[in-house]
């Protein structure tokens, strides 16, 4: 057993070798920032790997299971919800995986490893003439996979959607330690259970993304206009919202603040 770690040396000796000894940290300040995540909900973990690739990952699964740990997949740690940190675990730090595998301009789709930030998956893809819409507040460091496992929205999601209408297929390492796929990057694909949908949202309780395959769409052609527009009372504006929507025109995207929290906003910054 390592004194510090809790963890049985002969589990952390087993990382070491099926990731190599400098992507295994179990001690120290190396740690500190799998502590906590953007909503300082905390829990130290035994020991953080970092795999590079879907073998690695089912290999860890896999002894983890057998030693009796449980096992936490994390991106950038912009979770809200508790779900990057866990106590005693082994975390899974999946940005090395972030790769983009595959951009396919017939079908309109990317194949991308879930480690690569959504900000970096649109820089590669604008030079492609493509973007992928979903935009999370935090779309500038969390991961592909962090957002496919919350579920992530955005301010877009008027127009867009969530992160459940643009995920196709994906590939997971289920907590036996076994490889699978589920869907296909499709238009129609219609056969069977949408299990695919089950992990949109699971927060990490079902499985570990190693891939996915995420709808993109063209660049739009129309150059975006910006409008800063104040009322006096809170109907108003839902008016506006209602006038907008009826005359059948869409808006890229809404943001809203009262008073109360613009004050809050310039007090505090």
């Amino acid at each position: 057993m390592d004194v510090q770690t809790g963890i049985d040396g002969r589990v952390l000796q087993r990382l070491e070798e099926i990731s190599g000894k400098e992507n295994v940290m179990s001690a120290g300040p190396a740690i500190e920032d799998y502590n906590h995540d953007m909503a300082d909900y905390e829990g130290v973990p035994a020991v953080v790997v970092r795999p590079r690739s879907e073998q690695e990952v089912a290999e860890i699964v896999g002894l983890a299971r057998e030693a009796g740990l449980p096992v936490l997949a994390r991106g950038a740690g912009s979770s809200l919800t508790g779900a990057a940190v866990l106590q005693g675990s082994i975390v899974l730090d999946m940005r090395a995986m972030a790769k983009v595998v595959k951009v396919d301009l017939v079908n309109w789709y990317v194949q991308v490893q879930p480690g690569i930030s959504l900000e970096d998956l649109n820089t590669e893809l604008k030079a492609s003439g493509f973007f992928f819409p979903p935009d999370p507040a935090s779309s500038y460091i969390c991961t592909v996979g962090g957002a496919i496992a919350e579920g992530s929205g955005g301010l877009r999601c008027v127009r867009y959607g969530t992160m459940k209408d643009w995920v196709m297929s994906l590939r997971v390492v289920l907590a036996n330690g076994k490889v699978s796929r589920f869907g296909e990057p499709l238009a129609k694909n219609r056969a069977g259970y949408d299990l695919v949908h089950l992990f949109v949202g699971s927060e990490g309780t079902l499985g570990v993304i190693t891939e996915a395959c995420l709808k993109i769409i063209p660049l739009p052609t129309v150059k975006t206009r910006r409008f800063l527009v104040t009322f006096g009372d809170w109907e108003s504006t839902g008016e506006v919202i209602r006038k907008l929507r009826s005359s059948k025109i869409l808006p890229y995207l809404f943001e809203f603040l009262d008073r109360d929290n613009i004050q809050a906003l310039n007090e505090r910054l």
